[in-house]
């Protein structure tokens, strides 16, 4: 969409006191083309952007909250592995079931939501809430979900056989 100006033609100078008035009325056209020329850029800039858009040329928002959630979650894991490991060293008394293989487990989704993020999306373009793309994030957060879930129930159920050995004792 162009804007277009409306403008008359230029008056012809009958006489020279004419001539001052055609200089400013040319000064307020030259003006004014500018305006018009600056807005028309934007609109050009606006549109080329809701474009690209629209024809899928925008990364998701979605998708990077859900990669870092994953590589967040991760993260607790292994420090959660690695910080218990220190304190057992300390009270040998306490074994428990760290489940460190499904802890270190967790790092393949949090590489893979990584990964995925990187190659299906280019911040460069402009941004939209979800994509194509949301679904396979939402996959990969679900499996990293599902491992967290699996590394924590050691815990309970470590809790439970100590439970039941007390009374069996």
């Amino acid at each position: 969409m162009k804007f277009i100006a409306n403008i008359p033609e230029r008056p012809v100078a009958e006489s020279y006191k004419d001539n001052d008035k055609i200089e400013e009325y040319n000064k307020k056209v030259d003006e004014y083309n500018k305006y018009a020329e600056e807005y028309n850029k934007n609109v050009d800039r606006e549109f080329e952007e809701a474009s690209r858009a629209a024809e899928g040329s925008a990364w998701a928002l979605l998708n990077l909250i859900m990669a870092v959630i994953t590589g967040i979650i991760s993260a607790v894991l292994l420090v959660g592995y690695f910080g218990r490991e220190e304190r057992e060293e300390e009270n040998e008394e306490d074994k428990t079931d760290r489940k460190g293989f499904a802890r270190v487990m967790s790092l393949i989704p949090a590489v893979g939501a990584a990964i995925a993020f990187i190659l299906t999306e280019n911040m460069s373009n402009p941004m939209i809430f979800t994509d194509r793309w949301t679904i396979l994030m939402a996959v990969i957060l679900l499996i990293q979900a599902i491992v967290a879930i699996i590394a924590k129930k050691s815990d309970e159920e470590n809790e439970d056989d100590n439970i039941a050995e007390a009374i069996n004792a």
